[in-house]
């Protein structure tokens, strides 16, 4: 079980990774709503959502079967693993390149070049997949490092092709595609991981550690209905504001669910802080206190992230933007909750993967998806932005809910003083927004 240390020297770790690379993305989307429309970034938003969606799957969710795996410390293990995610890359390649050569011969208009946009999905869901079999391997510092030249990289190369081209949104998209391919070729060049020679990988592992393709690929397959729901929460709603032609809508919301990931980067340092310890330590004894006092210290953390977050942006946000992007301001802290909910629902789901039961949180993540989906259909063509950051809350909430009643065949998670506190600080926050808000 780790002591108090170990954990904060590994949050250290991630926290100094996330924050410096993120806080690079989270810097450049301001800026670059001084050279952007928000129907500009509004569109470029929506495919970047959908190239992380449909990378999941088509990946195969390779990126959250992988780290768990890899991290047994089995080399037959790993070297499963790493086959089969080459030949899914492999899949990947032949496929888009055919679906771009044949949309390209088509003339379908998709406002970026088909090609662009195949290479652009590549190198995204290439790069997080390998960066996880990094992490997986014990490289934390190098997984960090990566992900802050990456992010560094599609700075300087956005603001180099904004301010001496003409090429608009179409440079973030070169800007991710090149960084995401330099940053791994530096991680190859630190520790080999593709172009390392090793013994012919069998696909049927024998030994009593091991593990076959299907049992990885089924183990994280099960995982995907989950990830897929949760980033549905978010998303349904660009999908919609673009069907229904509210390309302006897409700008702002894109503003607002950035402002909002500033909450989801630090709850992702913690998250993968506490889904190393959790994995490793889950067979412990008193299983229910354990996990217990991290998710009251977990509230209580989520509670005062989003007090900090919403004075911060409520004092500097007009600073930060442009005036065409002020009205997203209001929506910022509503939208904070649905996050709130989100990280809690990941929280609960370490269960699944502790035990190998991932296939149980598809019953969740299938019902937020459907409320989700009703919601935008039915909230969005009355209420616009409002309607779509309402069906975020609610959706995730039902996600959250659930969970914690399942896991109780698992573990019982009970409310302390730190639970309940963070409960009261979050009514107040809310309270006090709401009230400024009708003023």
């Amino acid at each position: 079980m780790p002591t108090k240390k170990d954990f904060l020297k590994k949050f250290s770790i991630y926290a100094v990774g996330n924050i410096s690379s993120k806080l690079i993305m989270f810097l450049l989307y301001p800026v670059m709503t001084f050279y952007l429309l928000p129907e500009e970034l509004g569109k470029f938003d929506v495919l970047l959502t959908i190239v992380i969606w449909l990378g999941a799957l088509a990946m195969l969710n390779m990126r959250d079967g992988a780290f768990r795996f890899v991290m047994t410390d089995n080399e037959n293990v790993f070297r499963t693993v790493l086959k089969l995610f080459i030949r899914i890359l492999i899949y990947n390649i032949l496929i888009l390149g055919v679906g771009a050569t044949v949309v390209y011969l088509m003339g379908v208009d998709l406002y970026f070049n088909p090609y662009l946009i195949a290479l652009f999905f590549l190198s995204f869901n290439f790069f997080e997949v390998y960066q996880q079999i990094i992490r997986g391997r014990g490289k934390t510092k190098l997984y960090v490092t990566i992900n802050v030249i990456s992010a560094f990289l599609i700075a300087i190369i956005t603001m180099l092709l904004l301010k001496t081209t003409d090429l608009k949104a179409n440079s973030l998209i070169i800007a991710y595609t090149v960084s995401k391919l330099l940053a791994a070729l530096y991680a190859e060049i630190v520790y080999p991981i593709l172009f390392k020679k090793r013994d012919k990988i069998v696909s049927t592992i024998t030994d009593e550690n091991g593990y076959s393709i299907k049992q990885i690929l089924t183990y994280s397959l099960f995982l995907l209905p989950a990830n897929l729901a949760i980033m549905g929460i978010n998303n349904w709603g660009k999908l919609f504001f673009l069907y229904f032609d509210y390309d302006y809508i897409l700008g702002i919301y894109a503003i607002v669910v950035k402002f909002s990931n500033i909450f989801l980067v630090i709850t992702t340092i913690y998250q993968q802080t506490w889904q190393e310890f959790a994995i490793r330590d889950y067979n412990t004894e008193n299983r229910s206190q354990y996990f217990t006092k991290y998710f009251n210290n977990y509230l209580l953390f989520l509670a005062l992230l989003v007090t900090a977050i919403t004075v911060g942006v409520g004092i500097f946000y007009k600073i930060l933007i442009a005036p065409e992007y002020y009205e997203s301001l209001v929506y910022i802290p509503f939208q904070l909750l649905t996050v709130v909910f989100l990280a809690l629902s990941f929280f609960l789901n370490l269960a699944y993967e502790c035990s190998f039961e991932a296939k149980r949180a598809i019953h969740s993540a299938l019902l937020a998806t459907v409320v989700s989906f009703i919601l935008n259909l039915i909230l969005i063509p009355k209420y616009g932005i409002q309607g779509g950051i309402i069906a975020n809350i609610v959706a995730s909430s039902t996600m959250f809910i659930y969970r914690l009643i399942d896991v109780r065949r698992y573990f019982v998670l009970k409310l302390n003083k730190k639970g309940w506190l963070a409960i009261l600080l979050t009514i107040l926050l809310f309270a006090g927004v709401v009230i400024l808000s009708i003023k």
